[in-house]
């Protein structure tokens, strides 16, 4: 869920980036509130006139989706300009809203339609799209100095809700979510922004290449092959292959990115295991770090460790392991903490099989199998992006 700044007033490890991370108790009250009055309290006339598009710019974005070109809205925006003058009054902060059609319980259709009641048709757009998609998407805004990017919100509508959460916006879908859609939108329009680190992984393989990639991950070209090896000072082998993508919450290896590649799988083969989010929610987020597993930490803690404050926006990514299952579940529901290992502005890892030919990685809960040689590494380097995604605090 974007807001249009232009026209707004002014055994497994896992690196996660600094939450803003509310209590896991937060997505219960958010359900309990989405059940309420709150989003009645909004009321219907005054949110559109603060989050509808003008008429030029939904007959803008109208011919330009039509024509799959973005000249066709520039050129149906200046021919409708004088309409634009016939509208009463600003619109305070015009939404665009991406639904996944597959996320969480699957309730992305009867969104769609309770949206199109709210704001127009062209500021709905539905698919088999995820936060990570619409974040790279403006990221690119920043590279084609097309500024100022506007920033997002998240309905928590998807599987783990990790992002949404540790935005304020709760970690599960409300029950009474057709009041709370209303709640959402006004909240979009109006909340404060905070900025967001997001970071690069690159995978060079020796040999052999990724089966059933996810969305998150692509393979390089031949360019960027060349540039990994040469960042990370290794030897390029005659039949490598390297992969490239951006993550913003967490990458994992191990333990919970197996049983999210499981899960993934299961809801592909027999979708109607996951059409609840209660179904959903118990085999991911008992394992997922959607949480805050690396805790608020005390000062002296910091200072004994040489630690600092983690923070959105800081540039740093904590690195912390958890033992086993019973481990990751004390930490998920935020009775104990993960063994903090670090805190890095860059990081190197490298992989061999031993007992294993193959590892599982996931990066912001999407998962693949990543194949392991014995006597060749697979690298794994990750970077911050140098632009901050910017991102409305639900709070």
């Amino acid at each position: 869920m974007e807001r249009a700044e232009v026209a707004a007033p002014a055994g497994n490890g896992v690196l996660r980036t600094p939450s803003t991370a509310p209590s896991a108790r937060v997505s219960i009250w958010e359900s309990v509130r989405g059940c309420g009055l709150w989003g009645k309290e909004v009321d219907k006339a005054d949110l559109r006139k603060q989050v509808v598009m003008p008429l030029y710019l939904r007959r803008a974005v109208a011919a330009a989706v039509a024509a799959k070109d973005e000249a066709a809205g520039v050129a149906a925006a200046s021919t409708a300009d004088g309409e634009a003058e016939k509208e009463v009054g600003p619109v305070v902060a015009p939404v665009v809203v991406f639904v996944n059609s597959k996320s969480g319980g699957r309730h992305g259709p009867e969104l769609k339609v309770r949206l199109h009641e709210l704001v127009s048709e062209e500021q709905v757009a539905g698919g088999d799209g995820t936060v990570g998609w619409v974040l790279g998407c403006l990221s690119d805004l920043y590279k084609m100095k097309r500024e100022p990017v506007p920033p997002t919100g998240i309905i928590p509508l998807g599987t783990g809700n990790d992002l949404a959460r540790s935005f304020g916006w709760g970690g599960s879908f409300p029950f009474g979510w057709r009041s709370a859609v209303k709640r959402y939108l006004s909240k979009a329009a109006t909340a404060p922004i905070c900025r967001l680190d997001s970071w690069q992984a690159a995978i060079l393989m020796p040999e052999g290449e990724i089966k059933e990639l996810p969305y998150a991950l692509k393979k390089g070209e031949p360019t960027d092959l060349l540039e990994i090896a040469q960042e990370t000072g290794t030897e390029l082998p005659e039949k490598a292959s390297c992969y490239k993508g951006v993550f913003y919450n967490y990458l994992s290896i191990g333990m919970d990115a197996q049983v999210a590649y499981g899960f993934h799988h299961l809801r592909d083969e027999k979708p109607y295991l996951a059409q609840g989010p209660v179904a959903n929610k118990v085999p991911i987020e008992t394992l997922q770090c959607g949480r805050h597993p690396w805790g608020d930490l005390k000062p002296e803690y910091l200072e004994k460790r040489g630690f600092v404050q983690a923070r959105s926006d800081d540039g740093l990514v904590e690195i912390f392991g958890l033992k086993e299952g019973w481990h990751a579940s004390f930490v998920m529901a935020e009775l104990i903490k993960a063994k903090h290992i670090a805190q890095a502005a860059a990081i190197k890892f490298e992989m061999r099989g031993g007992q294993w030919n193959r590892a599982y990685i996931q990066m912001d809960g999407e998962p693949w199998r990543q194949p392991l040689l014995q006597d060749q590494s697979t690298i794994l380097e990750i970077n911050k992006v140098p632009y901050h995604s910017l991102m409305i605090n639900g709070e």
